[in-house]
């Protein structure tokens, strides 16, 4: 993100990532996606939530704006097989809004007056949507994988600084930690 000046946003004391509900959103052009690929990539960053939170720094457990507990993986699989048409009511304040049929809306990154922050959170994005092309995620270590993927690929290198942290590497270790409300994740469903 060269030429954003990040000292003026930061003294821009009324831009809303000074209040813990702020969220960036981030759209993604549906096209740039065939459907397996983007149930891939939907179902790596839901089987890898305490990963996917950590980075979208998402510590303060409210979702309101961004719920990883309201899809069901019908839901998932009907809005991807019918490119966002028969999205269900509500789908818009999920951590992945399928429901538009040009873009997918990534929902779940808190704000960030950091450049460092805001970047590793790009990247990442841009991590998960190359890794999720190319790798098998039924493999049990994805998210080791993962992070070889993203040290491997120059252009990450403020997720490769982020992954570093001793609470990321906590994060990427427990990365397949669920929460009750995924139990039965994505592994008992077949997009095709």
């Amino acid at each position: 993100m060269q030429g954003i000046d990040w000292g003026k946003l930061h003294n821009n004391k009324n831009l809303d990532f000074y209040n813990d509900d702020a969220g960036l959103h981030v759209h993604l052009n549906r096209k740039a996606f065939t459907r397996l690929h983007l149930w891939n990539f939907c179902r790596f960053l839901y089987n890898h939530l305490t990963l996917t939170t950590h980075i979208a720094r998402r510590h303060n457990n409210n979702f309101e704006w961004c719920n990883f507990s309201g899809h069901l993986w019908d839901d998932i699989r009907t809005a991807i097989k019918s490119d966002g048409v028969n999205a269900y009511r509500g789908a818009k304040r999920t951590a992945i809004n399928l429901s538009k049929n040009e873009t997918i809306e990534l929902r779940m990154f808190g704000g960030s007056e950091s450049g460092y922050l805001f970047n590793t959170k790009i990247e990442f994005i841009q991590a998960v949507y190359d890794f999720t092309k190319t790798y098998s995620l039924n493999e049990k270590h994805a998210q080791i994988r993962f992070v070889e993927h993203v040290n491997a690929d120059a252009r990450l290198t403020n997720l490769q600084k982020y992954l570093k942290s001793n609470e990321s590497k906590k994060a990427i270790l427990r990365a397949t930690d669920m929460p009750d409300f995924l139990a039965d994740g994505f592994d008992n469903y077949k997009l095709i």
